[in-house]
């Protein structure tokens, strides 16, 4: 039985793996999208303001003043920097429970009872489904992206000796 339980503390390991990396993607993606959406248009509209006292103002800065500012407030409506934080929590949060999956796995159980490893085990498996079923949903190219990643070795430990 306890061959079972080491083996469920590696699915949740793997599977924590693989949902940290995707997350950690999309938390990219979001963080770059609202740089683009709110602090570029922002930037461009207060340097605009401070060429409206001066005559250095042509119609097409006027044009670039109306588009930085309707960019900005599309970049407030979608508000990526929310899911920006959303998914690196997310990320994070995954990335702690594979921790402590990997260390039930390889270095607690081994001094405690089938009983104890059995609840322990357990009470890791509740806590992969309170995260998976509070988590953002991620999408396919970004758990793509992550599936390479990890296949890549990324996530595997150096063990190189200094």
């Amino acid at each position: 039985m306890r061959k079972k339980y080491e083996n469920e503390c590696a699915a949740i390991d793997q599977n924590c793996t693989y949902t940290a990396e995707t997350h950690h993607i999309i938390a990219t993606k979001r963080q770059r999208l609202g740089t683009q959406l709110q602090i570029v248009p922002a930037i461009i509209a207060a340097v605009l303001g401070v060429l409206a006292g001066t005559d250095v103002l042509t119609p097409w800065t006027l044009w670039l003043s109306v588009i930085a500012a309707a960019v900005s407030a599309v970049g407030n409506v979608l508000n990526p920097f929310a899911e920006y934080y959303m998914h690196l929590n997310s990320a994070k949060s995954f990335t702690i429970l594979k921790q402590d999956a990997r260390a039930l796995r390889e270095t607690f159980s081994g001094t405690m009872s089938d009983d104890m490893f059995r609840a322990a085990t357990h009470s890791l498996h509740d806590r992969y489904d309170d995260l998976v079923r509070l988590a953002p949903a991620t999408d396919n190219k970004s758990f793509e992206e992550a599936r390479r990643r990890v296949q890549s070795g990324i996530h595997q430990l150096d063990t190189r000796a200094d």
